[in-house]
């Protein structure tokens, strides 16, 4: 239920934030849900790339665990380890932490308020690209729960008549006639905008 609500709030599929979460328990490091949600707000406002995925803050969390900085370093973060602790620069503000597991993982961690991303991710969440990364959970979910009572074969029919209805309208959008269209009622719109604005 924990990964199905970070599911809700972020803009990350399941599947991901699930096999995100397999890896950080196979190291034996169990965050929480508060600290799972910084994950996803840092995935989504860092990266020298632009945003990250889920699974490639939570890679770069473990590496860096046992002194492997390169996926942190393509999150904008410096790393100098020679000395005794090891010493990370991010966004000028250059921070000293201890050789440990834990130290690290909560340097990484408080990233998202160094960068001010605290719900950045629920957000993202929010707009077409977020919504469509919901309804694709969504739509597993269903899959899963179809297959699970048996009525696959009576719902296939329907799934593949609605497979081609989409098929239809995505040709139909892409149409050089029906961007024609679009374009022609801007124009329309536009010039009746300026014929009801009062003259000078």
């Amino acid at each position: 239920q924990i990964l199905q609500r970070i599911d809700v709030k972020s803009a990350f599929d399941l599947p991901e934030i699930e096999e995100g979460f397999v890896k950080l328990a196979n190291r034996l490091t169990i965050l929480s849900e508060k600290e799972l949600l910084k994950v996803a707000n840092i995935a989504t406002t860092l990266g020298t790339r632009g945003s990250q995925s889920f699974t490639q803050v939570v890679e770069a969390i473990l590496d860096a665990q046992v002194g492997q900085f390169k996926r942190l370093e393509e999150l904008g973060v410096g790393v100098d380890a020679t000395g005794e602790k090891i010493k990370f620069t991010f966004a000028g503000v250059t921070t000293e932490v201890e050789k440990s597991a834990g130290a690290i993982t909560k340097y990484i961690l408080s990233l998202e308020e160094m960068n001010n991303s605290q719900n950045i991710s629920a957000q993202v969440a929010e707009t077409l690209d977020g919504k469509i990364s919901s309804l694709s959970s969504t739509w597993q979910k269903f899959v899963i729960a179809v297959g699970d009572s048996g009525l696959t074969n009576i719902l296939s029919g329907a799934i593949t008549l609605v497979d081609r209805l989409l098929g239809k309208i995505t040709s139909l959008i892409d149409s050089p006639q029906f961007r024609a269209m679009v374009t022609g009622l801007q124009l329309t719109i536009g010039a009746g905008g300026n014929l009801l604005r009062p003259s000078d």
